[in-house]
Parts: structure tokens; sequence; C-alpha cells
């Protein structure tokens, strides 16, 4: 059973009462109830967090998840493959995988969907060559290979290679780039999957994705470009598949790690972390 701290217990019963104190608020305060042990406060672990960052359960409550499925990518094993949520010409949030191990992938982006708001599932893969992660249009040919679904018609999609191309938006803003350098993890992890979540704290939402093998490098780097805003706070939580199964597991199983209150300057958001065993269960 997880250990409750009288501070969270305080609180619990605040928005318990607070909840009752209006009709109007009966429904919003029931819901923070019921989820509040979701973005609780932990007794421990790296940030002190345990769960998505947020305490107003109300505010994360406004977004949901969204899942995508790509199957029957054979033309585009091994290449970089893109996926980015766009609203109204505003890039939302993006997914990396580099490269494509195979040719059916499945990716999940917590709470990257603002719920009511229609979303853009905008895709690519790096097929021209050379495979410089920059995208070349237009679409189709020896040039790269993009789709685009519009509007998004669920939050849990499953894509199926065609050859129906269409031109991406070009939205880049937010504009900034994150960027993680990983230090020394070749010594323990080489050629095991490594994935990373960037997620804005003021609203939970799940921004950037990165997934990649480890290389046999003293450090390496990844990039999600344009994801960052400038003097917004975020976390970044990212995982490295220990054992090899292919999914996550809690640590020690697999070793996790979690960054919180990174806030973002002017160039970007760009971290440097060499590897330590202080293990977090991000719950990926």
């Amino acid at each position: 059973m997880r250990r409750v701290s009288q501070s969270q217990a305080a609180r619990r019963i605040f928005v318990f009462i607070s909840s009752f104190s209006s009709l109007g608020a009966l429904a919003t305060g029931c819901f923070a109830v019921a989820d509040l042990d979701r973005f609780h406060v932990a007794d421990g672990g790296a940030g002190g967090l345990d769960g998505p960052p947020m305490t107003d359960a109300g505010v994360c409550g406004r977004n949901t998840d969204f899942s995508l499925h790509v199957r029957d990518m054979i033309p585009h094993v091994g290449e970089r493959f893109e996926a980015q949520l766009v609203v109204t010409g505003s890039l939302r949030a993006k997914a990396v995988i580099d490269p494509l191990p195979g040719p059916d992938a499945d990716l999940r982006m917590p709470l990257a969907l603002e719920m009511g708001t229609p979303h853009d599932l905008e895709m690519w893969a790096d097929h021209a060559v050379p495979h410089d992660g920059v995208f070349m249009g237009p679409p189709g040919g020896a040039n790269d290979h993009s789709w685009v679904i519009s509007p998004l018609p669920t939050p849990d999609f499953t894509f199926v290679h065609n050859t129906t191309f269409t031109a991406l938006s070009g939205a880049t803003q937010p504009g900034l780039d994150f960027t993680l350098t990983l230090i020394g993890f070749q010594s323990f992890h080489a050629g095991r999957l490594f994935e990373v979540h960037v997620v804005e704290r003021s609203t939970c939402r799940t921004v950037g994705l990165y997934r990649t093998p480890v290389p046999d490098a003293e450090s390496f780097s990844v990039t999600i470009p344009a994801i960052i805003e400038a003097g917004t706070v975020y976390q970044v939580d990212f995982y490295v598949d220990a054992n090899g199964n292919g999914t996550y597991d809690p640590p020690s199983t697999d070793h996790a790690w979690r960054l919180v209150d990174q806030e973002a300057m002017t160039t970007g958001l760009a971290i440097d972390f060499p590897h330590d065993t202080n293990f977090t269960d991000v719950r990926f």
C-alpha cells in the first residue's frame, strides 16, 4: 500500500470539503478527489514526484492520451520516423523514432491531446538520400514520404502504410529545440532501447518523445525540434530497456530517471546527464 503523508492527507480532505462548497462545483470536486492519487507528491524518488507532474487534477483532466500504431511500414524500416500533432498551424507535440526498427511500431504520449480541440496528425519518414533528418519534399518518389490525417479521428489511432502522400503544414511553433545529452550510458546499456518524454508541467501535456537505441559511444545526444517555448518549465522522463524485453518495467528491472523544473531558455532546453543509479518509476 502506498504511504500517504500528513500533508497529502490534509490536501485530500481540503479538496473533498471544497467540492461541496457549491452545487455547481460538485462534479469538478468529485473528479479531483477520485483522481488525486495520480498527481500526488511522493514521499521519495527523484524530484519528489510520483506520476504526472501536476497537483491540479482539473488542469491535467482537460487532456487525454495520444496513442499511435503504425503498420506495414516496410519501405521505411531503418529510417527516421516522425509524428506530430498540429492545432491551427501550431505544433503541439512531436514524436521521433530513429530508426524505425521494424514495419510495425507503437507509441504513446500521455495527456498530449487537448480535449475538445481538433488536432491534425502529420507523419513523415526520412526516405530521401542522404538520410539527414530534415524533411525534403514534395513527398513521394525518391523524396521523403509524408502523410496528414486531418482531423485526427480518435486518440488511439492506427495508420497503415500507403502511398497517398500529403505535404506537411510546416508548423514550427513554439520553435525551440529540446536536446538531451547522455554521458557514460554505453558502459551499461549499449544497444538497448532508450526513450525520453518531455512534459509541459503547467498542463501535464507530453510535448515530445524520442526513441532510439543507445549507441556504443561515450556520449550521445537526442534532439526533438521546435517543441520548446522560452520561459516554460518542463519535466523530462527517460528510461533504458535494461532487460531488453521491448517494454517499460519499473526500476530496477529497467533503469529510469526524472528531471523536474527544467526551465527553457531563449535558446531552447539543453540538458547534459551523466549516468547514475538514482532511478525513478516514470510509469511509461
